[in-house]
């Protein structure tokens, strides 16, 4: 089954440029290579599936995307008209700039600055027909850094997200997967209205 990863950056990457970083977050060097190609690189994306990056050139410029289309010919990216209320609004604008057809399939949400030492693409692969899922880990240390998640034991339904408030000791990993596009975009729409 093929799928859409999308990799929303939205974000301005502020607390990297008052650090003094002269890229965009997403291409600040870590070992030797730009942050957002250890993302890349770490997804087991097979010949069908379709990688989408949204993005502001407003704080990316364009320049910057030669190298990784070099290397991900079959990248798409849909830019932003300017700052986004937040990522709801910028998964949506990355949805309404696709096809149809890439917009009906399964979706994963991928956060541009988390790599993946395990097959994530693959593992929800098995399950996109039929289901939603996070990935998440086990994280007792008690200052949240992470988004949280609060989940129902017996359905698995996950009931709370928290942005670094420690609900839980579930951690997400940063990628969220939805089993339709198209119901994904009806749903940052309800978000945003």
């Amino acid at each position: 089954m093929p799928l859409t990863v999308m990799i929303p950056l939205g974000g301005v990457g502020s607390r990297f440029q008052k650090e003094g970083y002269a890229q965009p977050k997403p291409f600040v060097p870590v070992l030797g290579k730009a942050m957002i190609l250890h993302v890349l690189d770490s997804l087991n994306l097979e010949g069908d599936d379709a990688l989408v990056v949204v993005y502001d050139p407003g704080f990316i410029p364009a320049k910057f995307w030669g190298p990784v289309a070099d290397k991900y010919p079959n990248l798409t990216l849909v830019q932003l008209s300017g700052p986004t209320r937040g990522a709801a609004e910028t998964v949506m604008i990355g949805l309404r700039g696709l096809p149809k057809r890439l917009r009906s399939r399964p979706v994963m949400l991928v956060d541009g600055d988390t790599f993946y030492e395990e097959d994530i693409v693959g593992k929800y692969r098995a399950v996109a027909e039929s289901a939603n899922g996070v990935f998440y880990f086990d994280d007792t240390q008690p200052k949240p850094l992470y988004s949280y998640i609060v989940f129902d034991a017996a359905t698995r339904r996950i009931s709370q997200v928290k942005e670094k408030v420690k609900i839980s000791d579930h951690a997400n990993s940063g990628c969220y997967c939805f089993k339709n596009g198209c119901e994904l975009e009806a749903q940052c729409q309800a978000l945003l209205d």
